[in-house]
């Protein structure tokens, strides 16, 4: 069987050159996306993200360099729950909504050293599943915080030769 991704993409960025002097470096950007699946097969088509979304700001000058993005993405299916007596035909486990902290930073000691610190998940955000049906009322959907990585830093200090 067929499926067909029909959707929509947009990406900005822009070098904030306007803005006074002692805020020269920075930068702006932002993508989207959305999209669907149409055809026969999408009801088997778990862990498609419908929307995704990123944006953030940049820093760069002569020694430092500081990133700051988030990433946001969507609801989405992962896959049926099996029907029985208490669960309802239509029943499918759901990855909630998500957003995403990342920073960033540089600084060049000298023109081939630098130190590094990057901190991905800065806030903590939790990836929630919960399990849904038709007639689970919005009160009872919450099932668990499934994957609690945790905040990722990562520093150190880096050489180009």
């Amino acid at each position: 069987s067929r499926v067909r991704m029909q959707g929509v993409t947009a990406n900005y960025k822009q070098a904030l050159t306007f803005l006074p002097h002692w805020a020269r470096g920075v930068q702006v950007f932002g993508n989207l996306s959305s999209q669907r699946a149409l055809g026969e097969a999408t009801a088997n088509f778990a862990g498609f993200i419908p929307r995704s979304a990123s944006w953030g700001a940049s820093l760069t000058r002569e020694r430092v360099t500081v990133h700051l993005n988030w990433n946001h993405r969507s609801r989405a299916r992962r896959g049926a729950v099996a029907a029985g007596n208490s669960i309802e035909p239509g029943t499918y486990q759901w990855g909630n909504t998500r957003r995403v902290t990342d920073l960033i930073v540089e600084y060049r000691l000298q023109k081939r050293v630098a130190v590094f610190a990057n901190l991905r998940n800065l806030t903590h955000t939790y990836d929630e599943l919960e399990i849904a049906g038709p007639g689970t009322p919005v009160v009872a959907r919450l099932r668990q915080d499934v994957a609690d990585f945790g905040s990722l830093w990562t520093m150190g200090v880096k050489g180009t030769f």
